[in-house]
């Protein structure tokens, strides 16, 4: 036997060993938790915590920072700063009793078992916050301050994070902010929250390869603080009172926020010099500081949870506000750029050059893009979050739950792509696409998707999806390949419709003739203006014996003997008649009579009556209709202009068919 430890008053429930010291905690029915020290032979009790109201089911030690974790069966969780012996936080079921915990030993996990079940849970924030100025990241790291350069890949220590004695839980920040309204020197918030929450602002020279501190100032009972302008900051403290000071404190000035119906302000984050974005009320709003209104306002869905709000680098034109599991990118008016809803939990992300926002979830590096066509996709999967800081060709710098800064190299091949694709630029596409590594389906879905049926229908190879991609894009040529190959009635109905749109005259004539449309190849002869063709229509007509054919072609060309031939051969004898005495063709006219007279069906004195009574004085005088003439015949040949009624985008596709050629 080593050891016997007595001090409880009552039975002892759980004991547990320091995982690095020799240290032992028990809990017992006596309401309390007890701390015991052992060096050799001997061991003394170091502390007793009180706070249970019953029995103390079990204990445990925090794997790697000095904390305790205890549970009882009054129901409550608690947590206790080791070094001071204090409680940092408790937790309460409203039913169940606690029974028992567990630490995961690597990872940031706990497990606490109660009567109807058991509960897994995190102490620590393992985002590390960070913030990215030109080549410097500023972060966090195991209380200290640290700017990594991207340039020399190392990280230096600016400064030590002292909560003036203070425990916050971890001391590891809620969130970092950089000045980008200050360029004579680094500025830096940090906001941390939890027990007696609070900012510090740091203030480093320019040169930050001699780290030197110039201010450090602390802010106690905040909830956060924000740089509003190169020497002043806007803090919201911890009765959700606005004040503007400067950045050591003095000049402190409070701010109502003057908008209607405003009850709760939940947290303020930074925004164009002057400005301040406000979640409150279900609501985000752009505040302008100096005009005291609010500028643009966006509701969100009750409840929503408002987790970080990114600004495009310096220039601050775009933002994206990052929520449990969704993303919204919009300009700096509030307009929806593009929105994002994910399966797993967004962790952070950054800007690139690109305006595009690169970001990580619990598996998945991920991006979206700036623009109308709210494109998005992923770069890799990953094994354990990652906490993006930075972009740079295909490298994602990102800080691991550790706090080390590690570049992620990924395949941007279709980032690229879709990059080049939204800025027009073909050549890139093709260099893209003639690398082999982006083919199938998806690439041809997504080009469709993105309106470039044009660059598509290279890459497809199904005959009915070819037509429909060049039907799409205005490209003629290939649609016409694929309606041939096809030999569909529908395609050809369907390209030359197209082709007319688009004033492509001679594959409309085309696609008339290979599917016998007769009657529209008439109208559009007529709308051509090709009187020589028009009157070729008249031997086709009897060749195939078609008398509307006939009819509607004599109408056309104005021939008014062919109208009353057909007319005749068709039975109807009088209209024939009548149709020859109104044009002045008595030897028609004087055949007809006799028919009329012969054929004992027709009251032939009635019809002479009539016909003398309506063409009378006009007789001789008449004229056959003729169609009016297109403005831009010259002698029967059409002029060699397109006269198009719709885009289509004919150039792109021209341009695309250049440059794809197979």
């Amino acid at each position: 036997m080593k050891h016997i430890l007595e001090g409880h008053e009552r039975g002892v429930n759980w004991v547990a060993f320091h995982p690095s010291m020799r240290i032992v905690a028990s809990a017992a029915d006596d309401k309390t938790v007890k701390l015991w020290r052992l060096s050799g032979n001997k061991h003394w009790e170091m502390d007793t915590l009180k706070g249970h109201s019953n029995n103390v089911s079990c204990v445990v030690f925090h794997p790697r920072l000095e904390i305790l974790l205890s549970n009882s069966e009054d129901k409550t969780l608690r947590l206790w700063d080791l070094n001071r012996r204090v409680q940092l936080h408790q937790t309460r079921r409203d039913t169940d009793r606690y029974w028992i915990l567990a630490a995961h030993p690597t990872l940031n996990y706990f497990a606490a078992g109660y009567d109807n079940g058991m509960s897994v849970f995190k102490l620590e924030r393992e985002r590390h916050a960070s913030q990215r100025c030109g080549s410097n990241i500023f972060f966090v790291k195991n209380k200290n301050l640290y700017v990594y350069d991207l340039s020399q890949k190392e990280k230096t220590l600016l400064a030590g994070v002292n909560t003036n004695g203070k425990q916050v839980l971890l001391n590891q920040p809620k969130s970092l902010y950089y000045n980008y309204h200050n360029s004579n020197s680094h500025n830096v918030i940090l906001n941390f929250d939890g027990e007696n929450s609070c900012f510090i602002i740091y203030d480093f020279q320019k040169d930050l390869k001699h780290v030197e501190c110039t201010l450090e100032k602390r802010g106690d009972n905040t909830l956060a603080a924000v740089f509003i302008s190169k020497d002043k900051i806007c803090v919201l403290d911890m009765n959700r009172e606005i004040s503007i000071c400067n950045l050591d404190g003095t000049n402190i000035k409070k701010v109502s926020l003057n908008k209607k119906g405003l009850v709760r302000v939940e947290m303020i984050y930074p925004a164009p010099m002057g400005k301040i974005i406000v979640h409150a009320d279900d609501t985000i709003f752009l505040y302008d500081l100096t005009a005291r209104k609010v500028l643009q306002e966006l509701s969100l869905a009750e409840g929503t949870v408002v987790k970080q709000v990114v600004w495009a680098s310096t220039n601050f034109q775009h933002f994206v506000i990052i929520t449990q599991t969704q993303l919204m990118m919009l300009t700096k008016n509030f307009e929806l750029l593009n929105q994002q809803k994910e399966s797993s939990k967004v962790k952070s992300g950054c800007f690139d050059e690109n305006n595009s926002f690169i970001y990580s979830t619990s598996t998945h590096l991920k991006y979206m893009f700036a623009s109308e066509c709210k494109t998005t996709g992923t770069f890799k999967s990953i094994e354990h979050p990652m906490y993006v800081s930075f972009f740079m060709k295909n490298q994602v710098y990102a800080l691991t739950r550790q706090g080390e800064m590690d570049a992620v190299t990924v395949n941007n091949t279709d980032y690229l792509f879709k990059i080049a694709l939204q800025k027009k630029n073909l050549m890139e596409v093709k260099e893209i696409l003639g690398q082999g590594t982006l083919c199938g389906h998806t690439i041809v879905s997504y080009l469709k998707e993105q309106g470039h049926s044009e660059i598509a229908l290279f890459f497809e190879s199904d005959l009915r999806q070819r037509f429909n991609l060049a039907i799409a894009c205005g490209n003629i040529q290939v649609a016409l390949e694929s309606a041939k190959d096809l030999q569909d009635k529908e395609c050809f109905s369907k390209l030359a419709q197209t082709a007319i749109a688009l004033g492509n005259y001679q594959i409309t004539e085309q696609c008339y003739q290979m599917t016998r449309q007769f009657d529209k190849l008439n109208f559009f002869y007529t709308t051509t203006g090709s009187l020589s063709k028009l009157q070729k229509m008249q031997n086709v007509a009897q060749s195939i014996n078609d008398p509307m054919l006939r009819y509607n072609q004599a109408t056309l060309t104005a021939n008014v003997t062919e109208k009353v031939k057909v007319l005749a051969e068709n039975g109807q004898i009088p209209l024939a008649y009548i149709t020859a005495k109104s044009h002045g063709l008595e030897e028609f006219a004087k055949t007809l009579e006799s028919s009329l007279i012969e054929d004992e069906q027709y009251d032939h004195e009635r019809i002479f009556k009539e016909a003398e009574h309506y063409i009378g004085s006009q007789k001789n005088k008449s004229k056959a209709l003729l169609p009016c003439r297109p403005v831009f015949m010259k002698n029967e040949q059409i002029a060699q202009a397109s006269w198009p009624m719709i885009n289509l985008r004919a150039k792109e596709a021209e341009r695309a068919a250049q440059m794809f050629k197979r």
